[in-house]
């Protein structure tokens, strides 16, 4: 019976799939669908947002008058192009590895099988490293910068130049004095004044040190009993049951849920800068859009990720390289905004 070959492109794109990707929070929350474009370029109609307005008053005999179309208009944006490799050298295959028994329990060949795995592993959350970083510049600025080697371009979905304010002094959280809930009513009326579907945002996602201020407010301090109430649990990813430590609910304030986040990403990055404040609804309409991979081996076709092997022969390796071309948009850009609070 013939075997597949665990180097080529089809067991490659098959393990890939089948290894556990670890939850991003970002990408899962705000980006939940993903879309595939067969060409090099994405697009997406998006309504302008105009108010449906209210039927007039006729008489029965006059003629009804006509409604005429809002319309839409189609963006089109070429996707960012990631592509990055690995090599398995014959050296790597006589060195133990570890956990493995002292002098060896496992054949060169073998060890250079689960390097494979390791390596394709690596490459994965790589990749969703950088969907992380994507979607949470999307959620927190309404841009998308991607510069990289050949590439140097800012995407702008138009976030209403009103969301993402800066508080400094005597109007910032340090004041004690700061009147948190009217101000909280005043951000969510705005938003909901500048969205499409007219939504509040019912999330506060702050850095550690925004939330000691936060709770340094007098009139927090005054509603402190109640606001404490369901504090210090854990979020759970929906669908799957894996939980994000770095996201803590610490309680409702009003109609507001707070959040405390200090993750960190792989370059040591904080997701939430101190002082920083993140208000967002439900959902930002945010889609995952893949174009064509820029590849023969994968038929140009559009693909999450797409991984295929070669062999150099002198001096003797296997190359297993990892391409995608992801763009992370959001349809309806004023539902969140970035708030630096002192």
């Amino acid at each position: 019976m013939n075997t597949l070959p665990i180097y080529g492109t089809y067991y490659l794109n098959r393990l890939i799939e089948r290894l556990v990707p670890r939850p991003m929070f970002f990408a899962d929350r705000f980006f939940p669908t993903v879309v595939q474009s067969l060409r090099e370029e994405v697009y997406f109609d998006e309504a302008p947002g105009v108010k449906a307005g209210i039927a007039p008053f006729v008489h029965p005999l006059n003629e009804a008058p006509m409604i005429r179309s809002q319309g839409y208009r189609t963006k089109s944006f070429k996707p960012a192009y990631i592509k990055e490799k690995t090599d398995l050298t014959p050296d790597r295959g006589f060195t133990r590895l570890a956990g493995e028994g002292f002098g060896g329990e496992l054949t060169p060949m073998q060890r250079l099988e689960i390097l494979l795995t390791r390596d394709i592993k690596r490459l994965q959350d790589r990749w969703m490293n950088r969907i992380e970083l994507m979607a949470a510049e999307v959620v927190k600025t309404g841009m998308l910068t991607i510069k990289g080697d050949g590439l140097d371009a800012v995407l702008d979905f138009e976030r209403d130049k009103s969301l993402g304010v800066k508080l400094t002094g005597d109007k910032s959280w340090a004041n004690k004095a700061f009147p948190m809930r009217s101000w909280i009513q005043k951000r969510q009326a705005n938003m909901a004044r500048l969205n499409l579907r007219q939504r509040r945002p019912g999330m506060m996602i702050m850095h550690e040190s925004a939330y000691d201020l936060f709770l340094s407010c007098d009139e927090v301090q005054r509603m402190l009993p109640d606001y404490i109430r369901g504090a210090e649990l854990r979020l759970l990813q929906t669908p799957s049951a894996q939980s994000f430590d770095s996201l803590v609910y610490k309680g409702n304030f009003g109609n507001v849920d707070i959040y405390v986040y200090d993750a960190v990403s792989d370059d040591g990055k904080a997701y939430i800068d101190e002082n920083q404040v993140l208000l967002c609804c439900d959902g930002v309409d945010g889609i995952r859009f893949f174009g064509a991979i820029h590849d023969l081996d994968a038929n140009l076709v559009p693909q999450k990720t797409f991984l295929k092997s070669w062999t150099i022969e002198d001096p003797s390796q296997r190359l297993v390289m990892l391409q995608s071309a992801p763009l992370l948009a959001t349809f309806d850009p004023n539902t969140a905004e970035l708030v630096t609070v002192a």
